[in-house]
């Protein structure tokens, strides 16, 4: 077994503030009800799983195999991966009715609930899965407010079989009765998150460009074998972060925050990042001021032609080199030092990219 007790920074307080008194039993004896043996409990790190999955989502109804993906990749590196869920509803089925008023108030009910859990039972790290609008931001925030070492896996767009209509034809379900039942069967065709630049997939963006995924892990499209293969590097790598102790206020900074917000300005991104990042900076306790996208506005053009300011999806971005190739092209705007969770700063993740 590999051993790893000397990344249990937090996790061995579970047995170590309460050695040699009566109730030490207790927590060795209900965690050890899991099936898991007393050595693997002591001698290494535990590190949660946040799999935002449920059946209501289809932006989210991949992720428990994503999850398990991240779980191997853990094991493999010597870690003890422990895999807990928080509510994730979908904007699509709040749409026009009275669900929409528990949306966004959802983004401050996850972000709690993961601080509590991760708190809770002292995990040393974690790893986060989510795909949508409020629940991207939401995870973003938990992991500011617990600072320990933190990577994000993006559930990733579905795939983009239908393009936007200038006069929308057929929505109307009258004289397009036929195009619209075929209209129905592809606007929505896969799991991950609505395949257009709206605020999921801005904000999954955004993570990437903040350092909180590895290189390319936001655009690649949700149902291929490659964003399994992101997940397990993640979990294989969230193990490299907590040896060399890069949490996530050293990657979410104020200059990180400034290259999520340019970037946004060159992808066309969702206007609710003007939302979230600013609670994401709150959280950060960085004053965060809308002028800045008003500035950057000026200086950077956008870049990237995808729905619903383009023609093309996010699965055709991630085909033309994802978000490593538009930082590519506005690096010199950019704060190229900020540390990701590679270990190594934006620089040296984007230096040999291609765009095609």
């Amino acid at each position: 077994m590999k051993e790893n007790i000397h990344l249990k920074k937090r996790s061995s307080e579970i047995f170590d503030l309460i050695k040699n008194t009566p109730y030490y039993f207790a927590p060795l004896g209900i965690i050890s009800g899991l099936g898991l043996e007393e050595k693997e409990l002591k001698n290494k790190p535990f590190i949660g799983v946040l799999n935002t999955w449920n059946e209501l989502n289809p932006g989210h109804k991949h992720l428990n195999n994503l999850a398990t993906a991240v779980k191997e990749g853990i094991i493999e590196a010597g870690g003890l991966p422990f895999e807990f869920c928080t509510v994730a509803p979908c904007d699509g089925w709040a749409n026009g009715n009275v669900g929409m008023r528990y949306i966004l108030p959802q983004r401050e009910i996850i972000a709690d609930s993961i601080e509590a859990m991760v708190e809770a039972h002292r995990l040393d790290a974690l790893v986060t899965l989510s795909s949508c609008d409020k629940i991207n931001p939401a995870v973003l925030m938990a992991a500011v407010r617990l600072n320990i070492p933190t990577i994000c896996v993006p559930g990733g767009p579905n795939l983009f079989e239908i393009q936007f209509s200038p006069n929308y034809k057929g929505i109307d379900n009258k004289l397009y009765d036929d195009f619209f039942e075929k209209t129905k069967c592809v606007s929505g065709a896969t799991y991950g998150a609505c395949e257009f630049m709206g605020t999921a997939n801005t904000i999954q963006c955004l993570m990437e460009v903040m350092g909180m995924t590895l290189p390319n892990a936001s655009t690649i499209p949700a149902m291929t074998r490659m964003k399994y293969v992101i997940a397990k590097n993640s979990g294989r790598q969230i193990m490299s972060l907590l040896e060399e102790d890069i949490t996530a206020s050293k990657i979410l900074t104020k200059k990180s925050l400034e290259n999520a917000v340019i970037a946004d300005v060159a992808l066309g991104g969702s206007t609710n990042s003007a939302l979230h990042l600013p609670a994401i900076a709150n959280e950060m306790g960085i004053e965060f001021d809308l002028e800045i996208f008003n500035k950057f506005s000026k200086e950077i053009p956008m870049i990237v032609n995808v729905s619903p300011s383009g023609r093309y999806g996010t699965s055709d971005l991630y085909k033309a080199g994802g978000i490593p190739a538009v930082l590519s092209r506005i690096q010199d705007y950019l704060h190229l030092d900020c540390l990701t969770v590679t270990g190594k700063p934006l620089k040296k993740n984007i230096r040999r990219i291609k765009v095609l």
